[in-house]
């Protein structure tokens, strides 16, 4: 598992990729990734994002290769 403050891990393109609330617009705070190969076979990684402003709370799912 990987936390905010493990950017480092990340490649430059990854780094600069920014998403935003659809609800408020704001900028999404990047919470961490999870492994998901104990779980399931079609996604093998989670990353959550909130949003600081509204509270809103995103998971994106990384499609297996």
């Amino acid at each position: 598992m990987r936390n905010g403050a493990d950017l480092d891990s990340l490649d430059g393109k990854q780094q600069q990729q920014r998403f935003n609330c659809w609800h408020c617009g704001s900028e999404l705070v990047w919470g961490g990734d999870h492994d998901l190969d104990d779980y399931t076979q079609d996604y093998d990684i989670v990353s959550n994002f909130q949003c600081m402003n509204c509270e809103t709370f995103v998971e994106v799912y990384h499609k297996c290769q």
